[in-house]
């Protein structure tokens, strides 16, 4: 059902004679396009009585986080300022915790998904 729009779903359960109501609030997801079906109470498979209201969870799209200006900093600090914004941290090469920052992939400024890679460089 996660590759189903909301539509869709409704469609789909009121046809099987289910109440739909949408989650008051939608789900990040990194997997499901924005609008599609993320889950649903009860959850698909487990049994619900006839004409019971199914809660269905639709998807914002991924939790876009704007990448800092990283130009500058020491390695160590960039590293933790990454951490706090939710960024995982590639640094190819070697370097000293004191190099400073020369080159970030994504740019400053973009938007990436929150635990995806920024990688930096001297």
């Amino acid at each position: 059902m996660s590759k189903l729009s909301f539509s869709d779903a409704v469609t789909m359960l009121e046809g099987a004679h289910f109440t739909v109501k949408r989650a008051a609030t939608d789900d990040f997801s990194s997997t499901v396009d924005v609008g599609g079906v993320t889950r649903t109470e009860p959850a698909i498979n487990d049994p619900a009585p006839y004409g019971s209201t199914i809660v269905v969870h639709v998807s914002k799209g991924p939790d876009l986080v704007k990448v800092p200006d990283l130009f500058g900093l020491r390695f160590d600090e960039a590293q933790n300022l990454l951490d706090q914004f939710g960024f995982q941290v590639s640094t190819p090469g070697s370097f000293k915790p004191r190099d400073r920052v020369g080159q970030q992939s994504p740019a400053a400024g973009t938007k990436a998904p929150r635990n995806s890679t920024v990688t930096i460089s001297r």
